[in-house]
C-alpha cells in the first residue's frame, strides 16, 4: 500500500523500472550522466579510398585556380567532389566568373581538356547515374547509397517491436551517422 513504508516501495518499484529501461533508452543530451562524458558517441575517422581518378580532379581543380590567380584550393577539393561546379561565394568562384567574358588561354585550356571531369547538366537532367568524383564522397555513398537506404522514408528502429518489411527488410547494421560540415560547397554538394 502506498504511503505506509514511507515510499521504500515506490522507489524499489522506479529504481527497477530505470535500470530496465536504460538498457534500450539513452538521453544524449545529459552528456554529464555518461560513463565517459562522451554522449555515446563514437567518432569513426575511416580513410576513404584514393583512386587515380580523383587526383587527375585534384590537378584540374588546381590548374584551373592557378589560371585564375586563386589561392591553394585542396582543402576544398578534399571535401567536395565536382569543385568547379559546386563552390559558390568563395575567391576561387569570384577570380573564375571575373574571367568568363574574356578568358585566358590557359583557362579555356584547362577546361577543355577537363570536359568529363565537369558535371553535366545533361547527365543530370536525363537522369544518369553521376560519379561521385571523391574520396569522401564515395565513402559517404558506400555508407548510405550503396546500403539500399535511399529507399527508406526514416531510419529504423535498432530493437523493432515487429518484423521490419519491404525496403525496411533489407536494412540492418545500420548506423546514424553525423556529417561534420565545414565549409558551405559541402552542404551544397550534399543537398543537391
Amino acid at each position: 500500500m502506498i504511503g505506509t513504508d514511507n515510499g521504500s516501495a515506490i522507489s524499489s518499484a522506479r529504481d527497477a523500472l530505470q535500470s530496465r529501461l536504460c538498457r534500450v533508452m539513452c538521453r544524449t543530451e545529459r552528456v554529464g550522466m555518461t560513463r565517459s562524458l562522451d554522449a555515446m558517441l563514437s567518432e569513426i575517422r575511416d580513410r576513404p579510398t584514393l583512386q587515380p581518378c580523383d587526383l587527375h580532379e585534384a590537378v584540374m581543380a588546381d590548374r584551373v585556380a592557378s589560371s585564375v590567380g586563386a589561392r591553394d584550393i585542396i582543402e576544398y577539393w578534399k571535401s567536395s567532389p565536382y569543385l568547379i561546379n559546386f563552390l559558390r561565394r568563395y575567391e576561387f568562384r569570384r577570380k573564375l566568373e571575373a574571367q568568363c567574358d574574356n578568358p585566358s588561354d590557359e583557362l579555356m585550356a584547362t577546361l577543355s581538356a577537363s570536359g568529363n571531369r565537369l558535371l553535366q547538366k545533361a547527365a543530370i537532367q536525363s537522369y544518369q547515374e553521376v560519379s561521385p568524383s571523391n574520396p569522401r564522397m564515395r565513402e559517404l555513398f558506400s555508407l548510405t547509397i550503396d546500403r539500399g537506404l535511399w529507399k527508406i522514408l526514416w531510419i529504423p528502429p535498432s530493437m523493432s517491436y515487429s518484423k521490419p518489411a519491404g525496403p525496411y527488410a533489407d536494412v540492418f547494421g545500420f548506423f546514424m551517422a553525423l556529417v561534420l560540415v565545414i565549409t558551405s560547397v559541402v552542404t551544397f554538394m550534399i543537398i543537391l
